[in-house]
């Protein structure tokens, strides 16, 4: 999915009504000053500061519960400083919100994450405290929670069930074939090529197994992600059932007008079931003889999914935070809501006061019969036993309880790992223009002839040290490459990009703006700081004789070629041995604030050409805050070349946030689509193209009344 969405409410400019950007490979906002382009971008810094301790916090191994991580207002480059300064001081609500689309291999498709901020009263810093986490698939809230006070939580469990099976059929297939391979690789037999694999295991087999490699990359080997193929793997879903008895098993072959003559000679014949509730298995079956449904494992389906629908609207209050590395307790309290202790001690014994059970009839009616199968259970035939239950007197109900948890009760606790995984990942691993962003700030470097290792007015020298020691660990070329998530990643697009070496990034460009031939950094023999040279001609010259514009310049172009570097790794397939040596990288962000600061309009136009090789061959996406007419008619030109497509690129236009200064009809932002052939689906504001026209035409006017 190259375009995500990211929406602002209730932050500085955006009222509640709220403004949602497409966030393409290259996004750019223009337009005029104090509209918002300089919000959009703090709103980055602030969020990008939250996930960061979220995620350190997490791989770390530290407890994880979100009472105790605010949204620091008094942090990091964008200097908001409090929760009431960054708020909009026109809204009548006193919360905060940000969205964020990101593409979840878990849930197979693209989600919204909502994320709504209030006042930390209890804050002397005045933060921001989280209130709400939603997550929306296909415009359905699939899970609501609330943090004020008690957390409590909504789940879509009946729609979320549906993935589940889907990914828990695809991990035992990838087991599967991961010890099949294995064990051929033992005897020193490879797949060369992806056809290859396919020709042996089929297009669809081979599909699934290419998602779950996928999702196991993608939540980077996280404790929630092993034990979520492990558990998979483990437990049968081919029925499509999370409360699967294996006497549906003996009954799913059996004619409906045979239905109650077999399970009232199973009753009769017991040991375990009491005479007594023959009653409530009379009325499982007069109501499903009752229904339309032929078959009764059909029957039994129906109302489990009936029984997650109710539970879906049910808000339920959870004791421990879904996000705390202690899985066992979040398991256990969800694991209850869906199968609660009422229902556990019935089928323990054997039905017993079906008048407890309070609630829907929904859930009365598949209590009912759940309950009545548990019990059948323990007098089906013995091929459906647990082989660690054989000896056990199966007329006594505490003895029964060993078995009928071993029947389904891994489903259920399969079932609860992906949701909380689901709950992980929309924390710990946001789109990469939230998780992996650099900023870059209008000034990016002041000219000095010596940059010491110490701040001297921008962050050039941070970058400067950065750069400094990428440079001494690349002295071994492979430091740099590493495994990581699979997400957003881009195979190489070009020899160069896969032969990558430090430096040539910078070279090129500078080649190409016609600036220097080379560059050198160098570290003083004292220590003191470090020395830029570019190299023309022979000639070896400071970078402080250069000028201001190419100091901004050649800071852009050293930001650029760190991404590239620390984002370089080598792809593994674990079936396919051409695949072993793959160069790609992994995608990141760079908000960059008017990198057209002191060029010349010829430069700001190659300016585009460098933002596109950067993202076409090393996967660095831009958004990019600027003024610039050269830089943005460059990107029409590409587009209207067909060198990029037009949907990788988006572009807003920021009008005058006082409505009554600005056209009627017109919004605030406007979103200006770019054609196949570069041009705009609508005009921008006044005084950005227009302006040189009209300074122009006065000209002539002005000449021609002389």
């Amino acid at each position: 999915m190259n375009t995500n969405k990211f929406g602002i409410k209730n932050f500085r400019i955006f009222d509640e009504n709220g403004q949602t950007y497409k966030i393409s490979p290259i996004s750019i906002l223009t337009g005029c000053n104090s509209s918002g382009k300089s919000s959009t971008i703090k709103a980055l810094d602030l969020l990008s500061n939250f996930f960061e301790k979220l995620r350190l916090t997490y791989i770390n191994g530290y407890q994880f519960q979100l009472d105790n991580f605010d949204l620091q207002f008094n942090e990091g480059k964008h200097n908001l400083g409090t929760f009431d300064k960054a708020f909009n001081k026109n809204s009548s609500s006193k919360e905060m919100s940000f969205m964020f689309s990101m593409e979840s291999k878990l849930l197979n498709g693209a989600v919204d994450v909502e994320l709504v901020f209030i006042k930390n009263t209890m804050n002397q810093l005045n933060n921001g405290k989280l209130a709400n986490l939603n997550i929306i698939q296909n415009k359905k809230k699939i899970v609501k929670i609330d943090f004020k006070k008690e957390l409590k939580a909504q789940f879509d469990f009946q729609y979320l069930k549906q993935i589940f099976i889907s990914i828990a059929k695809d991990s035992k297939e990838f087991r599967l074939l991961s010890q099949e391979v294995e064990e051929n690789k033992q005897k020193g037999l490879y797949f060369a090529s992806e056809s290859d694999l396919i020709n042996e295991y089929g297009e669809e087999k081979v599909s699934s197994i290419e998602k779950i490699i996928e999702l196991t990359k993608y939540l980077n080997k996280r404790d929630d992600a092993n034990q979520l193929i492990e558990k998979c793997t483990d437990i049968d879903l081919t029925h499509n059932s999370l409360f699967y008895l294996p006497v549906l098993d003996w009954l799913k072959d059996v004619k409906k007008q045979n239905v109650n003559e077999t399970i009232l000679n199973i009753i009769e014949n017991s040991v375990g079931i009491k005479k007594l509730n023959e009653t409530n298995y009379k009325l499982v079956l007069e109501d499903y003889h009752s229904s339309d449904i032929v078959n009764f494992v059909d029957y039994y389906l129906k109302l489990e999914n009936e029984f997650l629908e109710v539970l879906s609207n049910k808000i339920f209050e959870v004791e421990k935070y879904p996000f705390v590395n202690d899985n066992d307790s979040f398991i256990s309290d969800i694991a209850n809501l869906i199968y609660p202790e009422k229902l556990k001690q019935i089928a323990y014994t054997q039905i017993g006061n079906l008048e407890s059970i309070e609630g829907d009839d929904f859930l009365y009616k598949f209590t009912n019969v759940f309950a009545s199968l548990a019990s059948l259970c323990r007098e089906v035939d013995e091929k459906y036993s647990n082989e660690r239950v054989e000896s056990i007197d199966l007329s006594s109900p505490e003895n029964g309880m060993v078995e009928i948890d071993y029947f389904y009760l891994k489903e259920i606790e399969s079932f609860v790992t992906f949701i909380k995984a689901i709950l992980q990942d929309s924390l710990l691993n946001p789109p990469v223009f939230i998780q992996n962003i650099k900023f870059v700030d209008s000034v990016r470097a002041n000219i000095q002839r010596l940059y010491t290792f110490n701040n001297q007015g921008t962050q050039f020298n941070e970058t400067l040290l950065e750069y400094s020691s990428i440079h001494e660990r690349l002295a071994l070329p492979d430091s740099a490459i590493y495994q990581h998530s699979a997400d957003n990643e881009r195979k190489q697009a070009s020899k160069e990009s896969s032969n990558f070496e430090l430096g040539s990034f910078i070279r090129k460009w500078l080649n190409k703006f016609e600036i220097a031939d080379d560059f050198a950094i160098e570290t003083t023999s004292e220590g003191l700081g470090i020395l830029i040279y570019l190299i023309k001609n022979g000639d070896k010259q400071l970078l402080a004789d250069q000028g201001f514009g190419i100091t901004q310049l050649i800071a852009l172009l050293i930001k650029i070629e760190i991404n590239i570097v620390k984002s370089k790794y080598i792809y593994s397939h674990p079936f396919i041995l051409e695949l072993t040596t793959e160069t790609r990288y992994k995608s990141s962000t760079i908000a960059i604030e008017e990198p057209e600061t002191n060029l010349h309009p010829k430069f700001q136009s190659l300016l585009a050409d460098l933002f596109m090789d950067a993202y076409t061959n090393y996967n660095i996406r831009f958004i990019i805050e600027t003024h610039s007419e050269y830089l943005i008619r460059k990107l029409q030109y590409h587009v209207a070349k067909s060198n990029i497509d037009a949907n990788d690129i988006s572009l807003y236009y920021l009008n005058n946030p006082d409505k009554n200064k600005r056209i009627q009809g017109i919004p605030q932002i406007q979103n200006i689509k770019l054609k196949n052939d570069g041009t705009l689906s609508e005009a921008f504001g006044n005084g950005f193209f227009d302006e040189a026209d009209n300074l122009a035409m006065e000209l002539l006017y002005i000449k021609t009344q002389n």
